[in-house]
């Protein structure tokens, strides 16, 4: 098995952490710096180089390279336009898949994207994959009555890096699914995120968006992030297709606005929507609002798929949403509330960012030597 160094993790105090939670623990108790850092293949790696490769071609030999190492394929399928190149490539080149896997959470309001162009998507394709298994995993109000009367059900999440909001679909990847090291379990994530600091472009990574593999959970893979050279050749495309189609004032909005604009600029660039059946489901954020419970406490979120989902749950199993809020509660006293935005678990994790790699010359800089007055771009 890898050990948690060669793939993306925590350190604190000298240790190394696969579990946002207990890299926080160590924080509060030891005082020391909370970081994280990318997997070893990216030390040393030069970023100011793009490889010669297209793109497709670095995706189909990775496709390759995994499918020669792991006995056992299982795609992890969500509808968004990364989760459909990642699948694209391995379909395009006759790479076989063992199982394509969609995980619903059972909230109409929240499975438009499952419901409505995942699972018809996989039903259309189906017939040129017949050995291909087909899962769809959507748990019953009972099931969610079984996980949420745990007092600290957040232990069993493998989205450790995300928060503990209302997201229904963390429960159904659980122990039981990461169970095997020898089945490599594939997720379409994630996007670059690059800026242009001081003269020079970074790249730059934050932990909410990228979920390390966590050991005994069977092995995952961040498709479009985690070899070096494929993030690279991105980084590389985005950064022309920014310069091509914004003002230099806008440069620095595109990857961190979710306008519209600046996520087709995004997904232009980097390649997602290359395809001719390629589709893209734009992401609705909003600024952070609140629901008010019948007891009068406030539930925050901060996108619609989030508001959608707890909105829906409170009219079908109203206790399962006063449960979960309950354990958010108490759990925003974790390390005196320090790592949540205002001190409250339902508004998420302070993110942590991972060192900048630069674009232009062959150095990687921390954030506090890039912003020794703070992070603001």
């Amino acid at each position: 098995m890898e050990e948690t160094w060669q793939t993306w993790h925590w350190q604190c105090n000298g240790k190394v952490f696969d579990n946002k939670i207990l890299a926080i623990t160590e924080q509060h108790s030891s005082k020391h710096a909370l970081t994280f850092h990318t997997p070893s293949s990216y030390q040393g790696y030069d970023f100011s180089k793009e490889p010669d490769q297209d793109l497709q071609t670095l995706l189909t030999n990775y496709a390759l390279k995994i499918r020669d190492q792991y006995p056992y394929i299982r795609f992890w399928f969500s509808g968004g336009c990364d989760s459909e190149a990642a699948l694209r490539v391995f379909l395009d080149n006759n790479i076989y898949i063992d199982e394509i896997i969609m995980v619903a959470t059972g909230i109409p309001e929240y499975d438009y994207e499952i419901d409505d162009v995942a699972i018809p998507y996989i039903k259309r394709i189906a017939p040129t994959i017949p050995k291909t298994k087909i899962t769809v995993r959507k748990p019953s109000s009972s099931d969610y009555n079984l996980f949420f009367r745990r007092n600290y059900w957040f232990e069993n999440l493998n989205t450790n890096s995300h928060g503990v909001h209302f997201q229904p679909t963390h429960f159904m990847r659980d122990y039981s699914i990461y169970n095997d090291d020898t089945m490599a379990n594939i997720f379409g994530v994630s996007k670059p995120v690059i800026i242009k600091h001081s003269g020079e472009w970074w790249i730059q990574f934050l932990d909410k968006s990228i979920e390390p593999y966590v050991k005994n959970w069977g092995k995952k893979i961040n498709f479009f992030v985690d070899d070096p050279a494929i993030h690279a050749k991105q980084c590389h495309m985005l950064r022309r297709n920014i310069i091509d189609n914004c003002s230099e004032s806008e440069y620095n909005r595109v990857c961190h606005e979710r306008s519209l604009r600046c996520q087709q600029i995004v997904n232009w660039g980097i390649g997602r929507l290359a395809h001719k059946d390629s589709f893209f489901i734009p992401k609705t954020y909003i600024t952070t609002e609140n629901i008010t419970l019948d007891n009068g406490e406030t539930i925050w979120f901060e996108s619609r798929k989030e508001e959608g989902a707890i909105k829906g749950m409170l009219k079908t199993n109203p206790e399962v949403v006063k449960k979960w809020h309950k354990t958010i509660l108490g759990f925003s006293d974790f390390a005196d509330g320090a790592w949540f935005h205002d001190g409250r678990a339902d508004k998420n994790f302070i993110a942590v960012l991972s060192p900048f790699y630069s674009m232009d010359n062959n150095t990687v800089k921390t954030v506090d030597d890039l912003f020794p007055n703070g992070y603001k771009i």
